[in-house]
C-alpha cells in the first residue's frame, strides 16, 4: 500500500511542477453493507511536500520508512513487526474526515 501511494505522489510531483506539497488519503473497503454501500476505513493520511522526496535511498529503504520519514502530519496506525498499516477500530472514517 505504501508503495502504490509513493508512485502516485511521485507521478502527481512529475506531472506538475509548480505542485509544491499534496495530501494523500488512503482508504480500504471493509465490505459491503445490507444497503449495497461500501464501508470504508482509512488507512493512512498525510501531507507531502515535494522537496521531502530529495535525496531519499529508493534503493535502499522500504516504502512505510520513506512514508514515515517524508510525510507532514500523518495519521497511520502500524501494527507487527513489519509496521504495516492497521485501520484505527474507532471511528476510523471519522479521523480521515477531520483531516
Amino acid at each position: 500500500m505504501c508503495g502504490y501511494l509513493l508512485l502516485t505522489l511521485r507521478e502527481a510531483f512529475a506531472v506538475a511542477p509548480d505542485l509544491s506539497a499534496a495530501r494523500a488519503v488512503v482508504l480500504r473497503t471493509d465490505r459491503i453493507d445490507t444497503y449495497g454501500r461500501a464501508q470504508v476505513s482509512c488507512m493512512l493520511a498525510g501531507r507531502f511536500e515535494r522537496r521531502s522526496f530529495d535525496g531519499v535511498r529508493w534503493d535502499a529503504v522500504n516504502a512505510a520508512t520513506v512514508v514515515n520519514d517524508t510525510s507532514d502530519n500523518l495519521m497511520i496506525n502500524q501494527k507487527g513487526a513489519a509496521k504495516e498499516p492497521y485501520p484505527s477500530i474507532s471511528a476510523p472514517s471519522r479521523s480521515c474526515r477531520r483531516w
